[in-house]
């Protein structure tokens, strides 16, 4: 395997992982079940595919990468603030992202 196929599995492998701590996140504030069952099937996925990239890179002696300490807080962070936000309903549409202003409905 070359270095930059190794790399990019690398960042997949971690983007997964990244993905899988906010969906876990995010679960305790979702009440639409609609939602819900969305997430659970992207949560499967990105799962599948986090097992795949670190298999190869397992079979090619590399190591994974993992999130970084300083990432993973302010991931986690900011998502218990939007989900909080969500979950109050505060929504100031000048200062919240339009994703979470849109996704606020399902909360």
């Amino acid at each position: 395997m070359d270095a930059q196929t190794r790399g990019l599995l690398r960042e997949c492998s971690l983007g997964c992982k990244m993905a899988i701590n906010s969906f876990d996140q995010m679960r305790d504030y979702v009440k639409n079940e609609e939602l819900k069952e969305l997430m659970d099937t992207y949560d499967k996925k990105h799962k599948t595919y986090e097992e795949k990239a670190a298999k190869m890179l397992m079979e090619d002696g590399s190591k994974e990468k993992e999130p970084g300490m300083m990432a993973s807080a302010f991931s986690k962070m900011t998502t218990e603030m939007k989900g909080y936000c969500a979950y109050r309903g505060i929504f100031n549409e000048g200062y919240a992202e339009v994703s979470v202003i849109s996704a606020g409905r399902y909360f």
